[in-house]
């Protein structure tokens, strides 16, 4: 049966959704941040490919999920403990 080494990180699942009701929308930012001259790349189309913008936050999320089970350690238990080694003494 798996067990967790850290179930205290799967706390951080909600940070998301405490991050997006702590911060403004995105329309309500103020100026402050650096802004820089648009040169005449920036306004031709790009030819890359785009991910559907229902897609990106499912995508986030699930990425973000499972990076905070990889730090919670999820460990097998069903394993045997390892065989003392009778030549190390």
């Amino acid at each position: 049966m798996p067990e967790l080494l850290w179930p205290w990180m799967l706390l951080l699942l909600v940070l998301p959704w405490l991050a997006r009701w702590a911060m403004p929308a995105y329309g309500e930012r103020r100026s402050q941040a650096l802004r820089l001259p648009m040169t005449a790349g920036d306004l031709t189309p790009s030819s890359r490919r785009r991910v559907a913008p229902g897609r990106l936050p499912v995508m986030l999320l699930l990425a973000w999920m499972l990076l905070v089970l990889a730090g919670a350690r999820r460990r097998c238990s069903n394993r045997s403990p390892p065989h003392p080694n009778p030549r190390a003494n």
